[in-house]
């Protein structure tokens, strides 16, 4: 038998703690210290302290524990994934939530993309895995560029302007030594992950068009 750990009630009209806005329909609950800091941990610039209602489109997570200290990660009620260990919430968080804002946000193309402003001018940061566009995203945003997002890059179709997406950074084993040392956690897929908040973010509606691309090679 499983025993809640953390657990949201969807009859509740508000939720008084903190909320994240992932995209205009994209809403995000959770209780839970556990659950509260994993989300933040990725998300923190997307959340706000405030009592917003539950709307029909918002995601309620849960967390239960099970035996041999496995967890189940819920969302409104539905089982989402099967963890280890607590080091695994970050990442399998970041991986559900970046796919429900890319499902929702129908006016935008979602690129694998970092990108950054420079100078009033929009640098979009395109390339295979590992090849550098997380490492070079957060230097130049921590050298005076403008962070808008990394790993998922939205350009609208409207206009091809980039709306910020701007969750922290995402760095794999191989850019830990550039980087001061904050917590290691583990993803099933991209192995050891550690993330960084750059010194300058922008904020929702805060668009940049795309004035250049690179390519980076590490």
């Amino acid at each position: 038998m499983s025993t809640s750990v953390h657990a949201c009630s969807q009859n509740q009209n508000t939720v008084s703690e903190r909320s994240w806005r992932l995209g205009p329909d994209v809403l995000v609950h959770a209780k839970g210290i556990l659950l509260r800091h994993a989300i933040d941990t990725v998300f923190a610039s997307l959340g706000s302290e405030d009592t917003t209602p539950i709307l029909k489109s918002s995601l309620v997570f849960e967390l239960r524990r099970l035996e041999r200290e496995r967890l189940r990660l819920f969302a409104n009620g539905l089982p989402i994934v099967s963890l280890n260990d607590e080091a695994e919430l970050a990442p399998a968080l970041e991986g559900t939530l970046i796919g429900c804002a890319v499902r929702k946000r129908l006016e935008s193309a979602a690129l694998h993309a970092g990108t950054v402003e420079l100078g009033g001018q929009g640098v979009l940061i395109s390339g295979a895995k590992g090849a550098g566009k997380s490492t070079l995203t957060l230097t130049l945003a921590n050298e005076g560029g403008r962070y808008l997002g990394d790993e998922i890059a939205f350009v609208r179709y409207e206009d091809a302007t980039v709306d910020p997406f701007p969750k922290a950074v995402t760095l794999k084993e191989g850019s830990f030594s550039l980087f001061p040392e904050v917590t290691t956690y583990n993803d099933a897929v991209r192995g050891r992950v550690r993330y960084h908040r750059p010194l300058s973010a922008a904020r929702a509606g805060e668009r940049t068009s795309v004035d250049l691309i690179v390519f980076p090679t590490w």
